[in-house]
């Protein structure tokens, strides 16, 4: 694994996710991680954002800057969940991305542009019937992803 991209939303699942990063990623070296928040609140031509010098062009009111501020702090603490793993700080970048076609297909897209080759997420914890009816993320970006590893965290 050179490059892994972590799906951060700030729920339990995800958080779940990265605690699992940072129990393997201090043990390879070389492996850069990059945390992914998704955000459909930020405009579509708001292409990417680093939290910590731009301010998102935003749909709508102050729900939809509270998620903005929301998802950054939860890239924050997935970052400084990794650095007291272990992992160098250098080897860490993250982005809040604008939703633009779904989540699966975002993040799938999103790593193959930054050149990962695995993808790390939660499972949201859904019944199997009813990811089966309704389909869930995680078995999406599974569906999706030809070429590239997927570890989905249960």
């Amino acid at each position: 694994m050179k490059k892994a991209l972590i799906a951060v939303d700030g729920s339990p699942n995800a958080q779940r996710a990265v605690e699992y990063a940072a129990q393997i990623l201090p043990r390879l070296e070389e492996c850069e991680a990059y945390l992914l928040a998704l955000a459909p609140s930020i405009a579509e031509q708001s292409d990417e954002l680093d939290p910590a010098v731009a301010e998102p062009e935003l749909h709508g009111d102050e729900d939809h800057r509270g998620e903005f501020e929301r998802l950054s702090t939860a890239l924050e603490a997935s970052a400084g969940l990794l650095v007291s793993a272990g992992v160098r700080p250098e080897r860490i970048s993250s982005k809040v991305l604008g939703l633009r076609i779904s989540k699966a297909q975002d993040i799938v897209d999103e790593a193959r542009a930054q050149g990962c080759d695995t993808i790390i997420l939660g499972r949201r914890g859904q019944s199997r019937l009813r990811a089966l009816l309704l389909g869930s993320v995680s078995a999406e970006v599974v569906t999706k992803a030809a070429g590239l590893s997927v570890w989905v965290v249960e």
